[in-house]
């Protein structure tokens, strides 16, 4: 389990103006009083406009960044006395990640990364994460030579080689195929359930993540704005007619077909909790 307690972030930044002589320093709020828990087995989405302070956070999670006030708890175990627990327990994937040599092989890469955070790779757990993700026929292939599908898959691979408690994703599923995505969301599904395992998403895309994630933490300018547990959001109908009127049916109400009327302009099935949410950031 991971608490987060008051966390706070500042950006303090300095310019210089050249030959004036004049130096101004301007300070950005990134995180204000942030606070929130990550069960365990469990998968919370981290949604909020850019800005917001999601990467931020996560840089925080996986100790990339120190914050300026506030404690995270990561299995009882306080960030501000043992930061090297957050960074061996936790990995982190980001969709604008350039660190792969596109020359070498996927394996070549894999072990290569593997060496960082223990004296010998191990070639036989590479193997297996590889099968786990479905890939490990592309071992061989050049880096350069993979779809956006397949380097997605391999960055997950590379953060699982260190066997993480925590999987930060950001922004993962940017510029991949419905496929691919389908099949990755499949393979955290099942991974979070084993052990004490725990993922933190984010997305500009709800529609994509809200229905399978447990828990919707909502933030907008470094501050949380609100949080939603999974329900099944109730379904309805929504019928927009040409004169600006709309109707909506309960999904569970419709026995019959739908009439097509000339004055519809869509009918669209609407999730009751999809629509809050992004009501609610739209604040």
């Amino acid at each position: 389990m991971i608490k987060i307690e008051n966390l706070s972030k500042i950006y303090k930044i300095h310019r210089i103006f050249e030959g004036l002589n004049i130096k101004k320093e301007k300070s950005v709020t990134a995180l204000n009083d942030v606070s929130f828990t990550i069960d365990n087995n469990k998968i919370i989405g981290l949604l909020g406009p850019n800005g917001a302070g999601k990467t931020t956070l996560l840089k925080i999670l996986t100790n990339i960044l120190l914050p300026e006030n506030g404690e995270i708890e990561f299995n009882g175990i306080k960030l501000s006395q043992n930061p090297d627990y957050f960074k061996n327990n936790s990995g982190i994937v980001n969709s604008e990640e350039r660190s792969f040599y596109w020359r070498l092989s996927v394996l070549e890469n894999l072990r290569f990364f593997m060496g960082i955070f223990q004296d010998k790779p191990d070639e036989d757990k590479i193997l297996e994460i590889l099968g786990l993700l479905g890939i490990e026929n592309i071992k061989n292939r050049p880096f350069r030579m993979l779809s956006s599908g397949m380097k997605a898959k391999i960055q997950i691979a590379r953060v699982l080689l260190k066997l993480p408690k925590l999987l930060v994703l950001d922004e993962p599923f940017s510029n991949i195929d419905f496929n691919s995505r389908e099949e990755i969301k499949a393979f955290l599904l099942k991974w979070v359930k084993e052990e004490d395992r725990m993922i933190i998403i984010t997305s500009h895309h709800w529609e994509e993540i809200i229905e399978w994630i447990d828990e919707t933490v909502l933030i907008d300018q470094g501050q949380i704005v609100g949080k939603q547990k999974k329900i099944e959001g109730k379904k309805y109908i929504r019928i927009c007619y040409k004169s600006g009127i709309e109707k909506r049916i309960p999904l569970n109400d419709v026995k019959e077909s739908i009439v097509i009327d000339p004055n519809f302009t869509s009918i669209e099935i609407e999730n009751e909790m999809l629509t809050d949410i992004i009501k609610r950031l739209k604040k």
